[in-house]
């Protein structure tokens, strides 16, 4: 994800809606009141929001990191030992 930039907005806002909703369901089930279950709703969907940086985060450094290695390689292009054409 680390070259696209409107992919993780995106699927950051999918997420809080969606565990928006599945919060404001457990709350509602476990018997919470009103504000009770508003605030486990904003906690789940906070929660689902994070994750989602945080994956985004560790891609784009794992993306740098390899990067990196591949820079510092030295070249890996093998030499033929014996002339391919000879003349």
């Amino acid at each position: 994800m680390h070259s696209e930039k409107t992919l993780s907005p995106m699927l950051g806002v999918g997420v809080f809606n969606i565990m928006f909703w599945i919060g404001f369901v457990v709350g509602y089930d476990i018997g919470l009141t009103c504000n009770a279950m508003l605030i486990n709703a904003l906690l789940f969907g906070g929660l689902g929001s994070y994750a989602v940086a945080n994956i985004d985060r560790l891609s784009a450094r794992e993306y740098r990191l390899r990067k990196k290695k591949d820079k510092d390689a030295p070249d890996t292009m093998v030499k033929p030992t014996k002339p391919i054409l000879q003349t």
